[in-house]
């Protein structure tokens, strides 16, 4: 087809006349778009640039910092909660054990020979300084059958006793024991002191209470520090 006939064909068609003007303004506006990017692109101050990455750096790096301080307090305060935990623990248990053994402590009334109202055996001088032992039959048979257990017992205290402790307690209750069975059918209201002759169980009664004094003052005296140490 001749130029002539295209141009003649373009006169008489008018569709064919606006589709050719279509495609030159959307091809005129794809060129005028690209120009203006490529101008804005260029015409980006690189100082801004710069101000927009450090920004967005500062930025991260506070959230990053934030995080972690986050998680090192979430632990601290884990750890602290946790010491806090078992110090009240520890507190606890010490507490128990000066109980227990100042219960003990208590019972030592009994065991002693000296001038004490609650003592099983007690003691009388003559002139010469002779002693003769006594056996106080109620105080006896009120350890046995209702201060030794209660302590013991109803109140706890063997529960946390040390085992040095214990078994000096029991090896003085079996001494005393015998003495309990011997003489379990005598009324106590016509009792009267019974002498005991044998100085041999007096040594060992002796002996029991020395042991027993001793080994308590020294448990206590430890928990007591530590006890302060605790707080």
């Amino acid at each position: 087809m001749t130029s002539a006939n295209a141009g003649s064909t373009a006169a008489t068609d008018p569709t064919a006349a606006t589709s050719a003007a279509a495609s030159t303004d959307v091809s005129t506006r794809l060129a005028d778009g690209t120009a203006d990017l490529a101008h804005w692109l260029g015409g980006i101050d690189p100082t801004i640039t710069a101000s927009w990455i450090a920004g967005a750096l500062t930025a991260l790096g506070t959230v990053l910092a934030v995080i972690v301080a986050a998680r090192y307090a979430y632990k601290h305060a884990r750890e602290h909660s946790k010491r806090e935990h078992n110090a009240a623990i520890n507190v606890d248990r010490l507490r128990r054990e000066i109980d227990a053994l100042e219960r003990v402590w208590g019972l030592l009334a009994y065991m002693t020979y000296g001038e004490n109202a609650d003592a099983i055996v007690r003691y009388r001088e003559d002139r010469q300084k002779n002693r003769t032992y006594y056996l106080q039959l109620a105080n006896l048979r009120r350890f046995i059958l209702t201060a030794q257990p209660n302590a013991f017992y109803a109140q706890h205290a063997g529960l946390h006793l040390p085992k040095a402790i214990r078994d000096e307690l029991f090896d003085y209750v079996g001494s005393v024991m015998g003495l309990y069975l011997r003489y379990e059918d005598v009324e106590l209201v016509t009792a009267e002191p019974i002498a005991l002759i044998k100085p041999a169980l007096i040594d060992k009664l002796r002996a029991h209470y020395h042991t027993l004094n001793a080994a308590l003052k020294a448990e206590l005296e430890q928990r007591y520090r530590q006890m302060l140490a605790a707080k």
